[in-house]
């Protein structure tokens, strides 16, 4: 009678382990239920600039592989990074492997990249790829291996014959005078003609890189790079930069109220200037014309340079 009963049992616990295992796999994965990564990739615009933009990925094993996926020139990708005004650096065809040392250098083999155009978009190639794998916090530098081999230069010359880090972007071109002081870098940023991106520009400068040696180059903006426009309205000069409780407080000449006229560049203008500040430590930014206060402040640095 035990061995009976026994038995019964275990006729309903094996179909009770079999209904949930069918349940398990035929159930759908539904969209809510899939992570994402917010992930920075670098794409070019059309002026051959390049430009962080944030993207939404599935959060999966390789994810690293799955955001360098991002640049090659896809259907899908282009019509991404087109919704952004950019285009992807990378042939269609080109795939990778990806592996990641201890130390935080990154091999990444590239097959199928095939032969660029120019020189420029052979550097935004390499550019794309290093800086979208050293977003990730344990990629710290990258070696890039052409077909799986260890090469010196691609066709045009650019350089990979060691590990990269993190590179500088969109340098403007530099001119010194006789006697000048040691030149230093500045990371600013400024709208594109459309005012529908933040792109970041490298300037040189001599002397220390200050807060408020920054905020001026920023005031004065672009100056060589076409494709870019200043945030604020011709002749606008910079009063003064204070910090107050983590508020950079940007005050500016009466031509600083013409930017009222245009909302977007306006946005842009906070914003631009906030990741300006940021790379000092300041998390925020108000503006004043003439010692007053303008409009809703303070204004904080957003999360990424551009998202959608």
């Amino acid at each position: 009678m035990k061995k009976a009963a026994f038995l019964i049992l275990c006729f309903i616990l094996l179909l009770t382990a079999c209904s949930g295992k069918d349940a398990e796999s035929s159930a759908p994965v539904e969209e809510s239920q899939i992570r994402y990564r917010p992930t920075v990739v670098y794409y070019a615009d059309s002026n051959g600039l390049i430009v962080p933009v944030m993207r939404e990925i599935p959060w999966e094993e390789g994810i690293g592989k799955a955001a360098l996926n991002l640049l090659t020139m896809t259907d899908k990708n282009v019509s991404a990074a087109a919704s952004f005004g950019l285009s992807p650096t990378l042939p269609k065809d080109a795939t990778f492997t990806l592996r990641i040392a201890e130390d935080g250098t990154a091999t990444v083999s590239v097959f199928n990249m095939g032969e660029f155009e120019s020189a420029a978009q052979e550097k935004n190639a390499v550019i794309s790829i290093v800086n979208t794998l050293t977003e990730f916090s344990t990629i710290e530098r990258v070696v890039i291996l052409p077909g799986g081999k260890e090469v010196d230069e691609l066709s045009f010359g650019t350089d990979i014959s060691k590990a990269v880090s993190t590179v500088s972007l969109n340098p403007e071109s530099v001119t010194t005078s006789a006697g000048s002081g040691e030149m230093q870098s500045m990371a600013l940023y400024f709208p594109n003609y459309e005012s529908t991106l933040n792109v970041p520009v490298t300037r040189q400068t001599d002397g220390e890189v200050t807060l408020e040696k920054a905020v001026e180059e920023f005031v004065k903006g672009p100056g060589q790079i076409d494709a870019l426009r200043s945030c604020f309205p011709q002749d606008t000069a910079l009063l003064s930069v204070t910090v107050e409780g983590g508020v950079a407080v940007i005050d500016l000449s009466s031509q600083a109220e013409g930017l009222r006229e245009h909302p977007l560049l306006e946005q842009r203008a906070m914003e631009c200037a906030a990741l300006v500040c940021h790379e000092f430590g300041v998390p925020s930014v108000s503006f004043k014309v003439e010692g007053k206060d303008y409009g809703d402040m303070p204004v904080s640095t957003p999360m990424y340079v551009n998202y959608k």
